[in-house]
């Protein structure tokens, strides 16, 4: 199960930074980068750690 969660995170990320790659609207572009990172944070954290990111830290 843990490799699905961090494969499906991955190719979310990627996806993300394709689309991000063929808009013409740097916002979008911008915001899309962002979450793609984000995305590939988590799959590394919970690949490393074994425990999902979810909500803020407090």
């Amino acid at each position: 199960m843990s490799g699905l969660y961090v494969s499906k995170l991955k190719r979310r990320a990627l996806n993300a930074l394709r689309i991000a790659e063929g808009t013409d609207d740097f916002d979008l572009a911008m915001f899309l980068i962002e979450q793609a990172i984000q995305l590939y944070i988590k799959a590394v954290y919970f690949e490393l750690l074994g425990s999902k990111v979810r909500g803020s830290w407090h």
